[in-house]
């Protein structure tokens, strides 16, 4: 009789440990797979020089490539969508109201960003328009005046009435970045009689705005054509002047103005992203907030959608957006804010843990309280059902469950002292017995950085760990092995112990290259063993003789 490992997987508790697969593990701590090979996982390397970082991190965000942000706190952060975006900005949520920080201000000694804006722009306050009538009488140029009436409102002749017209005013802010809030209320009805009268506003808001970064005024004014009344820009002032008198015919005015809808995004936004068609979305309670592409300081309400269930996280994926809710997962698709469609998926597969959400590319994961669920464009899935069963998961605390993505695998950390790695492409899982405080994953570089006990550390990087893979429980029916072989290009720091019916047989420590050992008389019903150490493994057989080791 013989029985062989011939190649190696992850772990698998779903199932009761004779059930599982020859290749599968009652146990995989530490380890990967690799060419159907068991190697061990590497440590983590500290980065250096190490930059300064929060207290009890719990976010960390790379900014420029050099430069280190983070917080002791659970917050949300994206580079600018705007490509080449010369003033480098980055924005966040969950660090009180929506912010962004720039090249600027961000850097200096300490904690990082340094210093940061209030995100969004207030509409200018209410002000005060008045008309200056010409006196047309001094134009009769010889006519008689009793041809012309007389308007109550300049108190002068109007010579000619096709010229008359009605206006409104409004104004917005322009800040230093170029970025343009919503209009002013509408100012009253103005009438003007001809080409020579002229209108002044006085402004009141002529400063303190904060960290608005607000240094401009633009000046609106109605015009129509046929049934349609739009509002064309007529000049732009520093927001410090407080007057401005208009002069300007309708043929000197400038572009239409485009921010009707815009609005400051809500103080308690949370969840920020940034999606691949340059619209970054947040939510609040049930709603969904995004913003005007690639515009990360308006977030129009009529953008906003409002769905059954409290939002938990978002993540973006290569079909849409996944939103998930404490209850059914939403896939949100389209192009453009305003044409946004909602799917739900007829699914109960919670989100437990925000931290835990994690864009993978083709599909975004989450934890449920029923184990990691997988959205994609095929829909919703439960990709550890066959895998960990629900006692395993529940005892790894999901709510407390943090996920990052690094390259095809999917990194937990839970219960504050352990974590795991799932391989999305051979759907294995793997233990790890340390545990982080927050990460990041470099998708440039393909690094994953990670807190661990306080320091900044790439993850997978270090000399290799000492990991433990237990196998599936072999009926052997009282049948006596006698030897075993470990096929291993070179063995210097692993050992094999052998369990029979439980209890441990021998632990034994391997040398040298496909080393074979005889094994001490036994006999049982049931078999596995736990190999332990650092060396890579090629596969494993026990025979009852050896001659069949090889066969």
């Amino acid at each position: 009789m013989k029985l062989a490992v011939s190649t190696f997987k992850g772990q698998n508790n779903a199932f009761a440990p004779r059930l599982i697969n020859t290749e599968q593990a009652q146990k995989a701590s530490n380890c990967i797979v690799r060419n159907g090979n068991l190697t061990p996982r590497k440590g983590n390397s500290v980065v250096t020089p190490a930059p300064t970082i929060a207290n009890n991190a719990k976010t960390i965000f790379l900014y420029k490539g050099t430069h280190w942000f983070s917080w002791p706190k659970d917050v949300d952060v994206v580079d600018s969508p705007i490509a080449e975006d010369e003033y480098d900005r980055a924005y966040y949520t969950g660090d009180g109201v929506p912010r962004y920080t720039n090249s600027s201000i961000a850097t200096g000694a300490g904690v990082q960003p340094f210093a940061n804006n209030t995100l969004g722009l207030d509409s200018p306050d209410a002000f005060s328009a008045s008309v200056t009538y010409h006196d047309q009488s001094n134009d009769l140029n010889g006519r008689d005046p009793a041809d012309f009436d007389t308007e109550p409102e300049s108190g002068y002749l109007n010579l000619e009435t096709d010229d008359d017209e009605t206006r409104f005013y409004v104004c917005t802010y322009v800040t230093d970045f170029g970025e343009e809030s919503a209009p002013s209320n509408v100012s009253q009805e103005l009438n003007v009689f001809c080409e020579d009268d002229s209108v002044t506003l006085t402004f009141s808001d002529t400063g303190g705005f904060g960290t608005q970064k607000i240094n401009r005024r633009r000046i609106y004014r109605s015009a129509t054509s046929g049934d349609v009344t739009q509002f064309f820009l007529v000049d732009e002032l520093p927001v410090s002047t407080d007057t401005y008198t208009d002069t300007k015919s309708i043929y000197e005015l400038g572009a239409e103005l485009e921010t009707e809808e815009y609005a400051k995004p809500p103080e308690n936004m949370t969840g920020l992203i940034a999606t691949s068609n340059g619209v970054v979305i947040g939510f609040v309670g049930n709603t969904v907030v995004p913003s005007e592409p690639y515009l990360p300081y308006a977030y129009p309400l009529a953008y906003r959608q409002t769905l059954q269930d409290k939002v938990v996280a978002m993540a973006e994926m290569s079909s849409g957006v996944v939103i998930a809710t404490e209850d059914k997962p939403v896939i949100m698709q389209g192009t453009l804010p305003d044409s946004f469609t909602m799917t739900v998926i007829d699914a109960a597969l919670p989100c437990v843990s925000k931290r835990s959400m994690v864009d993978m590319g083709e599909a975004a994961i989450y934890a449920s309280h029923e184990g990691l669920v997988s959205i994609s464009q095929s829909g919703a899935q439960l990709i550890t059902k066959d895998l960990l069963s629900e006692e395993y998961w529940k005892s790894l605390d999901p709510s407390s469950v943090q996920g990052y993505r690094y390259n095809e695998f999917y990194v937990g950390f839970h219960s504050g002292n352990a974590g795991f790695v799932f391989d999305l492409r051979r759907g294995d899982f793997f233990e790890l017995d340390f545990y982080a405080d927050a990460g990041y994953f470099d998708s440039a570089s393909g690094i994953l950085y990670l807190m661990v006990d306080d320091a900044l550390v790439k993850f997978d990087d270090g000399l290799a760990l000492d990991y433990e893979w237990t196998s599936k429980q072999f009926n052997i029916n009282a049948t006596t092995l006698s030897c075993m072989k470990v096929f291993s290009p070179n063995l210097a720091a692993t050992n094999v112990t052998l369990y029979v019916d439980g209890e441990q047989l021998t632990s034994i420590p391997l040398l040298g290259v496909d080393p074979v050992v005889r094994l001490p008389a036994f006999r049982g019903s049931r078999f596995h063993i736990t190999i332990a150490g650092s060396d890579e493994i090629e596969g494993i057989a026990l025979a009852t003789s050896p001659g069949e080791l090889n066969g």
